[in-house]
């Protein structure tokens, strides 16, 4: 007989977008602080509200960057929006504001999608590069038919070399400013459905010693809150193009670059009972 996967004692999560790299370009201090932190045996997970891509995609992202990495690390607000729809009856068929990734992710876990106004259980709202107006106009009409109203983040910009994309928070604004309703669901961090996926991945009992490493307290810092872990927020290019930075919850550590993180690491131990307990 086999014995069961030891628990994990040590967990550090970041956020990719703003906080490994902006746009095509790995931020200072980023592959060394991931290679610190495995060498003294922290377990490594990735989270990020991102949809436009796959975990397998991530990965290929990060590696080429120089950051040991493998696909079964990432937790995507894909990932929270797949456990909350098979958790809830009758939401299919599904209309997704969003691009292929998430489309294919939705397909793939069983879920159908539709264009057809009368056929529509549910408008998923995501981030859209590729936004059109008729996508647009399906979504408002579908929703004005009480189709439910779910997205799988609300971050208003994502980061970019160019000061920011329009995120998924801005679409739903649109929308919710067209219709007079209000998104139901939000899956992405901070999330219970962001916080149950990690538990899923991660097992039980849930690490002592768990920290939250991101650059938005409205996502990074909630949701390690969320968890009972202890955060470290970056101030980086990106918190700039965010009117939201200043938000409580205030983190437990401020740092300018990931080359500080490994000595707030070293200093981190599990002295209380009940710290990484969920909230």
């Amino acid at each position: 007989m086999m014995d069961a996967t030891p628990p994990i004692e040590k967990l550090v999560m970041f956020d990719l977008d703003g906080t490994i790299y902006i746009g095509d370009k790995v931020l200072p201090g980023a592959q060394k602080a991931l290679q610190w932190a495995r060498r003294n045996g922290w377990h490594v997970l990735f989270l990020t509200n991102n949809t436009r891509r796959s975990a397998s995609d991530y990965a290929n992202v990060l590696q080429n960057m120089g950051i040991h990495c493998k696909p079964q690390e990432f937790i995507l607000s894909t990932d929270a929006m797949i456990r909350y729809l098979h958790m809830t009856q009758n939401m299919d068929p599904l209309f997704v504001v969003g691009e292929n990734p998430l489309k294919n992710a939705l397909v793939e876990a069983g879920f159908s999608l539709t264009s057809q106004m009368d056929y529509i259980r549910s408008v998923i709202v995501s981030l859209d590069t590729g936004l059109t107006y008729n996508t647009l106009t399906i979504a408002l009409h579908a929703l004005q038919n009480g189709a439910h109203f779910l997205a799988t983040n609300q971050d208003i910009l994502c980061p970019s070399p160019d000061r920011g994309l329009p995120d998924a928070g801005t679409i739903i604004a649109a929308l919710q400013l067209a219709t007079g309703r209000v998104v139901e669901i939000v899956t992405g961090k901070p999330s219970i459905w962001m916080a149950d996926a990690v538990h899923e991945r991660v097992g039980m009992p849930f690490p002592r010693c768990a920290v939250m490493v991101g650059d938005r307290a409205e996502t990074d810092m909630a949701l390690g809150k969320r968890l009972g872990a202890t955060t470290v927020q970056m101030i980086s290019p990106a918190q700039r193009i965010s009117k939201y930075d200043d938000r409580k919850p205030h983190p437990d550590f401020k740092i300018l670059s990931l080359k500080d993180l490994p000595a707030i690491l070293a200093q981190i131990i599990p002295h209380n009972s009940t710290f990484g307990a969920p909230k």
